[in-house]
C-alpha cells in the first residue's frame, strides 16, 4: 500500500529524548525512515526505533554524509509514497502542521504542475502571501513529490555535507520546477545552543572545507541561479573574515578553507582526505 507521505530523518549522535518526541508524534500517522550515519549511540537509537511499529532504521557502518544517508532512505521509499518529508534530528513538526502542508501541496499542484518542493517555515513572516516562491530552502521541513525526485534526481552524494539542499533546489529550478515556502505552516527548527560570536554560531573548522569546496564547485555549474555567483562569493568572503578574525582555531580554519577552495576548483569531491 502506498502511503501519502514518508518522513525521512537523518541522525548522527542525536539527542534520544528529542528523537523520541518527534517519533512519538509522527509515528501515529506516518511511515518514518530513520537513516543513521554511524552514531555512537546507535544502540539507543535502535532500541527507540524498535518501540515504534511504523518506523524503520537504516544503519550505516560509517559516516557517509547527509546526502548519502538521505538517498538511502529515498531509494527505500520511492515506490511506497507520493511525498517525502525531510526533517532534521533536532527539529519537530506536529501531525496537524504536516497534514496542513500536505493539503497545501495539493493546492499548489492544481495551479503549478512542476512542483519542486514546499517547505514549512520556522516562524510566521509578516507577509500577505501564503505561498512564497524562492530559489532555495534547507532540507529540514521540505515536502517533495516522489515524482519530482525521479525527474530531478536524488541528493548529490559526493557533496557529503553543506550546500546539499541548495544544490538540489538549484538543479530543480534549472529543470523548470518551483520551490515554495508555506508561510502559514510552522515547524520547530533547532539551530543549536552553542556559544555565539557576534550573534552567530561558529561551525566546526572541518565544515569550512565542505562549505568552500562545494560552493566553488557550484560556481562552475550552469544551473546556478542567475546573478548568484557574486552573492556566493561575497558570502564566502564574509565567512572568511568571521572565521579568521573572530573565531578560535584560526590556523585550522584557514587550512580547511584553502583546501576547500583548491578541491572545489579542481572538482575533487567526496569525504575530505586528510
Amino acid at each position: 500500500m502506498i502511503s501519502k507521505t514518508t518522513i525521512v530523518i537523518i541522525t548522527y549522535n542525536p539527542n534520544i529524548n528529542n528523537l523520541n518526541n518527534v517519533l512519538s508524534e509522527l509515528n501515529q500517522v506516518y511511515h518514518i525512515v530513520v537513516s543513521d550515519n554511524a552514531s555512537q549511540n546507535i544502540i539507543d537509537i535502535k532500541k527507540l526505533v524498535d518501540t515504534f511499529s511504523n518506523t524503520e532504521l537504516i544503519s550505516s557502518p560509517s559516516n557517509a554524509g547527509i546526502a548519502s544517508a538521505q538517498n538511502k532512505a529515498i531509494r527505500k521509499v520511492l515506490n511506497k509514497a507520493h511525498y517525502v518529508f525531510f526533517l532534521d534530528q533536532d527539529s519537530y513538526i506536529s501531525i496537524e502542521s504536516l497534514r496542513k502542508l500536505e493539503k497545501d501541496m495539493e493546492i499548489l499542484e492544481k495551479s503549478d504542475k512542476e512542483i519542486g518542493s514546499v517547505s514549512a517555515v520556522p516562524e510566521i513572516k509578516n507577509t500577505n502571501s501564503k505561498f512564497e516562491k524562492t530559489k532555495e530552502v534547507i532540507s529540514s521541513g521540505m515536502l517533495v513529490p516522489v515524482s519530482t525526485l525521479r525527474k530531478v534526481g536524488l541528493m548529490k552524494d559526493d557533496f557529503f555535507i553543506d550546500m546539499v539542499d541548495y544544490e538540489w533546489c538549484w538543479r530543480a529550478l534549472k529543470k523548470g520546477y518551483s520551490i515554495y515556502k508555506d508561510n502559514q505552516v510552522i515547524f520547530n527548527h533547532q539551530i543549536g545552543t552553542e556559544d555565539r560570536i557576534l550573534g552567530k554560531i561558529p561551525i566546526a573548522p572541518f565544515r569550512l572545507y565542505y562549505v568552500y569546496r562545494n560552493t566553488f564547485y557550484l560556481l562552475k555549474k550552469d544551473y546556478l541561479p542567475k546573478n548568484y555567483a557574486f552573492k556566493l562569493r561575497y558570502g564566502l568572503f564574509k565567512q572568511f573574515i568571521f572565521n579568521v578574525v573572530f573565531c578560535p582555531n584560526k590556523d585550522r580554519r584557514i587550512r580547511y578553507i584553502l583546501k576547500g577552495i583548491k578541491d572545489g576548483k579542481s572538482g575533487k569531491l567526496g569525504k575530505i582526505d586528510e
